[in-house]
């Protein structure tokens, strides 16, 4: 029975593993930050060509999903959120209806760019209704399951908008009529 032998870049590899697994283990670096170390390490060391480092990329879904990420980090980091939250209460001042119609729209929106926990977390000083609201993810193609359909389904941009609009507007009207009822 023949040993195999370790060659060099099997050793790396190996490197690049134990690197990956002391990260997460003791939680050094962020799951996404580490997974852009990666695709930046195998191909400096030679172990895969840019484009094999790439090709996990190759899905627009994945490749929506991470902007659809970044975008909602900046959003949260440059205190945007914040600022949404509270020119609504501004407006708004103490009449429900308009709190509900303005946070559910306020919420909405961002909601289709950035994640909708994160947003109903920025939001909830405004209102309660915000966790409700901020599932509304009808216009863009950023919840998982509508990026992860667009491509197979042949479906573009403009049809999220088109249907995700009206449907948008169906949600609110619905969500204000039944906290009115309920509450």
């Amino acid at each position: 029975m023949d040993v195999p032998i370790l060659t060099t870049e099997m050793i790396s590899v190996f490197a690049v593993l134990g690197l990956v697994i002391v990260l997460l283990v003791f939680d050094i670096l962020r799951v996404d930050v580490i997974g852009l170390l990666v695709m930046t390490l195998l191909p400096v060391t030679g172990l895969l060509t840019p484009g094999e480092a790439a090709a996990g990329l190759g899905s627009k879904a994945v490749i929506v999903l991470i902007c659809v990420m970044v975008i909602g980090a900046s959003l949260n980091k440059t205190g945007v959120m914040t600022v949404v939250a509270q020119k609504i209460m501004n407006v708004a001042g103490k009449s429900q209806s308009r709190i509900v119609s303005l946070v559910a729209l306020g919420t909405a929106l961002p909601s289709a760019f950035m994640s909708n926990v994160g947003c109903a977390a920025l939001m909830l000083p405004a209102t309660l209704v915000v966790a409700i609201s901020s599932i509304n993810t009808f216009i863009l193609p950023t919840h998982q399951v509508n990026a992860l359909i667009m491509q197979p389904g042949g479906y573009k941009t403009k049809d999220y908008v088109r249907v995700g609009s009206g449907v948008m507007v169906l949600f609110i009207l619905i969500l204000i009529v039944m906290l009115a009822f309920f509450y």
